[in-house]
């Protein structure tokens, strides 16, 4: 009885230790992200804001992202 409330015991720890550390890298991999490509998710922001009112910077503007 009390060696199999040890090794449920130990497997629960594990598996919380396995979903902290993948929830951590998750967190790492998404600052990453933003920390390398904040100003283009900010220049996407400013077409998709701009695009409807100004019909004109349209084309140029998605040009300019599709290369």
């Amino acid at each position: 009885m009390n060696t199999s409330f040890h090794m449920s015991y130990s497997i629960f720890n594990s598996l919380n230790h396995f979903h902290f550390s993948c929830y951590f890298i998750s967190i790492s991999i998404v600052r990453l992200y933003y920390s390398f490509t904040p100003i283009t998710k900010t220049w996407t922001w400013i077409d998709t804001r701009i695009q409807p009112k100004h019909t004109s910077l349209a084309p140029s503007a998605s040009s300019d992202n599709s290369k």
